[in-house]
């Protein structure tokens, strides 16, 4: 298997980077698992119980075991989220969690988490990892989880791992995974046209896809097999509210109206992705049918700049050096032309960009949203009190009713009345256009005919990896 970036991480407490959260699936389990369709599921739980909105009973799985074969047990989950939670311990991954006030141990497998408020979010943030208790900083190097796989070691680019024979759902059928880094995209196409490579997620991007097509594997001599099904990696315009042009909420609108969208993901993405009109994909329980839409008109578009008051006016592109990045930077400036509006555009190292991102040093960004599962995404990207460094609202976008809304939505439980709001919350947001959704990536799976059970997550994930098998052959 190939990836295209290197886990920073291999602490589940630690690692946020999405090739260490996607590792951490392969050696870890957490209370809670994500689902294909946006929900959650029991992982090493075998039951739970809210005995009001402020404390929640779990109770364990018997007989799940860690890969040093000591076996799983309430101290374990307590000292997993102590240890996290301590002043001392520095972890990005902390804000999740801040509704913990205690977890008291009731038993071998029973354990209750108390919270300092109703925090219906906190469920969601359950998928992090397990470690066993005792565990220090050596488990970003030496992971010890109760996964599906072992991990056995590193040498350079090189991730080894082995099924782990105890696991609790069973015994993988892979027995032996390698995983290599390949950070160049030709690179990681010539491994697959070499037949060097069985699978790669996400990492062969869509300019290369028509390349390899109909490419006969010269050492295993089969076919390569490429699935690209709809994901939830959202790509969108982010916006600065405080700048003296961007704040008008009739230029923002003369902006959506100007892009032609289609072709955007015809072009750009090689028809691998669909149209965003949110944060949430419309397979999400909680997306709304209702959210404004503003697709392209450059009539509207040039309607409301006009209304806005502005002539010949200049706008900032900044974004990272990466490919898609500099093509939407040169069509988005095309298309701004048209309707009076220069772009002048500015390319940094992507460490140099994101810094001045988090610091509002910008009038308009390109980023992406990776693999959302719960819609509190609305909550650290649009909540007045979530702008940085608290959170994830760059725009610096404040509209006292959503703030109430996203307020209450963090402690309803019941679950059509916490649909109705976020739903509520979206359609405020879209109107308001604090950034411009452009697109939703599809997942893009190649792998070669030998592999079996492929099953693709809408964010990538990589749990079908437990039950992936391999033709034998003749």
């Amino acid at each position: 298997m190939i990836i295209d970036s290197n886990p920073m991480n291999l602490d589940p407490r630690i690692g946020t980077d999405q090739a260490s959260q996607r590792i951490h699936q392969l050696i870890y389990n957490g209370l809670f698992r994500k689902t294909k369709n946006f929900y959650i599921e029991k992982d090493l739980l075998e039951n739970y119980e809210f005995i009001s909105p402020t404390k929640i009973l779990f109770v364990l799985k018997k007989g799940v075991y860690f890969h040093n074969g000591k076996e799983l047990t309430s101290k374990d989950v307590k000292w997993t989220f102590d240890t996290l939670l301590s002043s001392d311990f520095k972890s990005l991954r902390k804000g999740a969690f801040k509704s913990i006030k205690r977890i008291d141990i009731l038993g071998k497998y029973k354990l209750i988490f108390e919270l300092k408020f109703p925090d219906s979010s906190l469920l969601y943030n359950l998928v992090i990892g397990i470690i066993p208790f005792g565990a220090e900083k050596e488990i970003s190097k030496e992971p010890i989880g109760t996964g599906p796989f072992v991990f056995e070691g590193r040498e350079h680019n090189v991730l080894f791992f082995k099924a782990f024979s105890s696991y609790f759902r069973g015994m993988p059928s892979v027995k032996k995974l390698r995983i290599k880094i390949i950070k160049d995209p030709i690179t990681r196409v010539l491994t697959f046209k070499k037949g060097e490579a069985d699978l790669a997620v996400n990492c062969i991007p869509p300019d290369f896809v028509k390349s390899l097509k109909g490419i006969k594997s010269i050492i295993i001599n089969k076919s390569i097999i490429i699935k690209s099904t709809p994901g939830n990696t959202m790509y969108y315009l982010g916006l600065n509210l405080n700048d003296k042009y961007l704040r008008n909420s009739n230029l923002r609108k003369a902006l959506s109206y100007s892009i032609n969208y289609k072709e955007l993901i015809k072009f750009i993405m090689k028809g691998h992705a669909r149209r965003a009109y949110g944060l949430l994909p419309p397979e999400h329980w909680a997306y709304s049918e209702n959210l404004k839409k503003f697709d392209f008109d450059l009539k509207k578009a040039k309607y409301y700049l006009r209304k806005a008051g502005f002539n010949n006016i200049s706008l900032e592109f900044k974004c990272a050096n990466k490919k898609v990045s500099k093509r939407l930077a040169v069509a988005l400036k095309y298309y701004w032309s048209k309707i009076g509006i220069n772009v002048k555009i500015k390319i940094y190292e992507f460490s140099t960009f994101y810094r001045d991102i988090v610091k509002g040093n910008f009038q308009i960004y390109p980023l992406a949203w990776v693999g959302i599962l719960s819609p509190d995404i609305y909550i650290y990207t649009s909540h007045s009190k979530f702008i940085p460094p608290y959170g994830a609202n760059r725009a610096h976008y404040s509209n006292p009713e959503v703030d109430s809304l996203l307020d209450k939505a963090s402690e309803i439980y019941d679950f059509e009345l916490l649909k109705k709001t976020y739903r509520k919350v979206e359609y405020l947001v879209s109107k308001d256009i604090p950034f411009i959704p452009l697109w939703f990536a599809n997942n893009i799976v190649v792998y070669s005919k030998k592999v079996k059970n492929i099953e693709i997550y809408p964010s990538g994930e990589y749990y079908f990896l437990e039950k992936v098998s391999l033709r034998n052959e003749k």
